[in-house]
């Protein structure tokens, strides 16, 4: 595949937007910016630590359960790559789970992650793990207890550049969202042909990026142009910029953030000051002590999982009943919830665990005769205190429900964002596997970015 001169020069811009940021990337773990030569400098020393871990793996000296596991701990505590989301982390502990053959599992990873030679060699690796990871999603289990066939192509292609980090571009959605937004790469439904196509427009660009830089260009300079593009033109506004009505303030570590709003209907903007009952919006709304603000905060949260595109029914009203019930009839999915009005945040007591144990009992098998395999309880609030995983263990386990997942109002704004910069028809699957996560869900931009 050639980029037509006006997609070089696009290109090039995006080139010279980044140079005159400094060349800066979002260092995710301190949610911080640093230059992009820092998060290169720790890859290099922890790609030695993920290929020690891999060729163990390949010479059999590592069974298949500690690889996973080996795998996990390590990009737990090196965030650099984003294998902690659904399509990394998440969708190997899939596979693991649903793989009734272990060995055949063991088999066809040790034979897909080697590195091939070339991307035609790559093209069969995908074409081979694709199908297998298919034979998986059409057996009897549950779907949303299956790995996404799509995630293979991140998947695969993170341990190939593992492996060497200027060969195979690693597939993440967020440039995967940008370049199809600029109009560089469309999906034909061959997964392998796609994954050719976005191999070919990296490498390209590496190219025409070393003749404009004159200095030494790999995939991972490109990789971090193409997200400083994606961070800052498609996802976030200026960081410093006051606070307006407008816009939607996103609170991570004390921090405030905003984003674009371009994506976001106005009547949310306020969502995550509802959540914290702050005087401006109790001023606003004409509410004395809070007491109907609840009320506000569910009509709004009830909007948000309507236009993330769930098929929501509204409950509560003063009875002994959640607030309301979003369905994924497509996945069969579905999520039980209940908004919590809070300034300091949520914190779970004794009443809250029983309450919720009757709500889920209430509902679960009216939604189990629909034809929902998997059910989940969340509580939206402005923050959560510290409720052990023990305790929400409990609930699940004397309620039979899936998982009992923990989410701020402004994750829940960042959700509804992602879904307009990527109205991909396969969204409220990964946003079922992400509330697949018990307790407090994690950065939800690193998780939807791959």
């Amino acid at each position: 595949m050639t980029l037509s001169e006006s997609q070089i020069d696009t290109a090039l811009s995006i080139l010279a937007d980044f140079q005159k940021g400094g060349e800066e990337v979002l260092l995710v773990e301190s949610n911080k910016e640093g230059h992009y030569k820092d998060l290169d400098d720790r890859r290099l020393k922890v790609t030695k630590d993920v290929e020690a871990e891999l060729n163990k793996f390949f010479s059999g000296q590592l069974s298949l359960s500690d690889f996973k596991t080996h795998v996990d701990s390590i990009n737990k505590k090196n965030r650099l790559w984003g294998f902690r989301g659904m399509s990394g982390q998440m969708f190997f502990n899939m596979l693991y789970n649903s793989s009734s053959d272990k060995d055949a599992l063991k088999e066809i990873l040790i034979e897909s992650l080697k590195l091939p030679p070339n991307i035609e060699k790559a093209k069969d690796k995908i074409n081979k793990f694709v199908s297998f990871v298919e034979s998986i999603k059409s057996s009897q289990a549950s779907k949303m207890s299956k790995p996404r066939v799509k995630s293979s192509l991140y998947f695969l292609s993170y341990f190939w550049q593992i492996q060497d980090n200027n060969k195979f571009p690693i597939l993440y959605n967020s440039i995967e969202t940008t370049l199809k937004q600029l109009g560089f790469l469309s999906e034909n439904g061959d997964l392998a042909d796609y994954y050719e196509n976005f191999y070919y427009i990296n490498n390209e660009l590496r190219d025409k990026f070393k003749e404009k830089v004159g200095a030494k260009v790999d995939l991972w300079y490109v990789e971090h142009a193409i997200w400083y593009y994606y961070n800052e033109k498609i996802v976030k506004t200026d960081l410093k910029e006051p606070i307006k009505e407008s816009k939607v303030i996103i609170t991570k570590a004390e921090k405030s953030q905003t984003y674009n709003n371009d994506y976001l209907p106005p009547i949310l903007a306020d969502l995550s000051l509802i959540a914290k009952n702050d005087p401006s919006v109790e001023n606003k709304y004409k509410i004395k002590d809070g007491k109907e603000l609840e009320y506000i905060f569910e009509e709004k949260v009830l909007l948000v999982f309507k236009y993330l595109g769930f098929e929501v029914t509204k409950l509560g009203a003063g009875h002994r009943d959640p607030d309301g019930i979003a369905k994924n009839k497509r996945d069969h999915y579905a999520i039980i919830y209940d908004c919590k009005c809070r300034k300091d945040g949520f914190k779970l007591l004794a009443d809250d665990e029983r309450t919720m144990i009757e709500y889920i009992q209430k509902h679960q098998k009216r939604l189990k005769d629909e034809g929902i395999d998997r059910i989940n309880f969340a509580i939206i609030s402005s923050n959560f205190g510290d409720i052990p995983e023990s305790t929400l263990k409990k609930i699940e386990r004397e309620s039979k429900i899936n998982e009992i997942v923990l989410i701020r109002a402004d994750q829940l704004l960042e959700m509804l964002i992602f879904r307009f910069i990527d109205p991909s028809t396969d969204y409220l699957e990964k946003l079922s596997y992400i509330f697949q996560n018990r307790g407090t869900i994690d950065n939800i931009r690193e998780q939807l970015s791959v």
